[in-house]
């Protein structure tokens, strides 16, 4: 229930073009911006960044366990390397329980009814 009552509330927003969070514009014009928008969303709340996942992609078994594990990184830097939609390439450096790592992952993005979601998380 919280979690749909999450998923709706990032879309009212959405539909409403407002922003999430204090300074954060959601846009959703291309994969790149739409990547960049979950890195913004996330570094202000994690939970904030579900506004540009699709309400499809989390209601999957993969995304919740993935989720899980997401929301005990802390970004502390990221690139997008290449775009070869449905993937965007990321070079990302995390810490995660206080150790620091990098690498290259991918999201997958969808384009639907005119505006890019993401339909798949790194993990």
């Amino acid at each position: 229930m919280k979690k749909m009552l999450l998923s709706l509330f990032g879309l009212l927003l959405i539909g409403a073009g407002c922003a999430v969070g204090s300074s954060v514009v959601i846009d959703q014009s291309s994969p790149e911006a739409v990547v960049d928008t979950y890195f913004s969303l996330f570094a202000e709340d994690p939970n904030s960044a579900l506004a540009v996942v699709s309400e499809e992609a989390q209601t999957t078994s993969r995304f919740e366990r993935n989720w899980e594990e997401l929301q005990t990184w802390v970004y502390t830097d990221y690139k997008i390397n290449e775009v070869r939609a449905p993937y965007v390439e990321v070079m990302m450096e995390i810490t995660i329980e206080g150790e620091a790592e990098s690498g290259t992952d991918e999201f997958t993005v969808e384009e639907i009814d005119g505006k890019w979601w993401i339909t798949d998380i790194p993990s």
